[in-house]
């Protein structure tokens, strides 16, 4: 990258960021500290209100933007196959919010750019189900973002996968995290006064409260280990032999996949899932190339299943 690329590439950068310090900068762009001392005094020189402050770092004054930034087609591109995933992966209001983001980037595209783009579009599939919207409304990803940012309380019209109820619930919202192939809101639940796991298409209604907390609570990365041995979700750790990393790699995240180990010739896995009858057809089809470590249940189950197949055919 040129200077002059790097330049704007580091405005670009400041702007998205409250503070930015001169070490992210450098990690940033691969450059040194003596080199981000100097860019950064350039832009100053430029007239661009840069203010720094000793011990914290960089910001842009509030207000300050640039013109339209050209994106390349490459950059494009890789925010169209975002988009594609977005529309299958997400719920319908961060699909909503998306396309308005990516008619943005179209509009200060080049002519030719914006044919190549269409052209891609048709040309990339993303084949995943979602559920159904008249069953639930699957269009809170975007407020829940907005109340994780600011900390707000939120009330929630939940349906438990496992008892069949809906309650009420009052949360302090703490992340989400995709897994099992939904996305899960980990929250503090004030109802019942625990950590839990909502899964975001099975909210049947979601309101933002004027109400913020002070609470701090674990992140989300630590608190995700919690509902291992909790809740609803049921915890399988499950053993192969090492020559099927390749083929399971590719469909473990189908079935609520959390972390693998890898030994000499084996591998373990961790899941999560909140219904083991899926998980048991899966199992089957690798006949006895699979040692089940947990739960005890499953592998009871397994065993019922295969007497079951062979009174079928017997």
């Amino acid at each position: 990258m040129n200077r002059i690329d790097r330049l704007a590439a580091i405005i670009t950068y400041l702007q998205s960021k409250r503070i930015v310090t001169a070490q992210q900068i450098a990690d940033r762009f691969e450059i040194s500290l003596r080199t981000v001392y100097r860019d950064v005094s350039a832009l100053m020189e430029s007239g661009i209100p840069i203010a720094g402050e000793a011990g914290r770092g960089y910001s842009i004054e509030t207000g300050y933007h640039l013109p339209p930034i050209m994106f390349t087609h490459e950059e494009a591109a890789a925010m169209i196959t975002a988009g594609k995933m977005t529309e299958k992966l997400t719920d319908f209001s961060l699909e909503k919010n998306y396309n308005s983001a990516l008619e943005k980037v179209k509009a200060v595209m080049r002519y030719g750019d914006k044919e190549n783009l269409e052209k891609l579009e048709k040309q990339i599939l993303v084949i995943y189900p979602r559920t159904e919207k008249e069953i639930f409304p699957n269009c809170f990803m975007s407020p829940i973002q907005k109340a994780l940012g600011k900390n707000n309380v939120i009330t929630l019209d939940y349906l438990s996968n496992s008892k069949k109820e809906s309650t009420k619930r009052k949360i302090e919202p703490i992340g989400i995290c995709f897994y099992g192939g939904k996305w899960h809101l980990l929250a503090y639940c004030r109802l019942r006064k625990d950590y839990r796991d909502f899964r975001v298409d099975r909210i049947k209604n979601l309101t933002i409260e004027n109400e913020t907390f002070q609470a701090v609570h674990p992140p989300v990365n630590e608190l995700i280990w919690r509902f291992t041995d909790k809740s609803s979700n049921i915890r399988v750790v499950l053993r192969f032999p090492k020559f099927l990393y390749n083929q399971l790699s590719e469909y473990k995240h189908y079935y609520g996949f959390i972390d693998e180990t890898i030994e000499e010739e084996s591998f373990t896995m961790i899941f999560l899932t909140d219904s083991l009858e899926w998980i048991e057809y899966w199992l089957l089809t690798f006949g006895k190339n699979i040692e089940i470590i947990e739960p005890q249940v499953l592998k009871e189950n397994i065993r019922l299943r295969v007497i079951e197949l062979f009174n079928h055919y017997n």
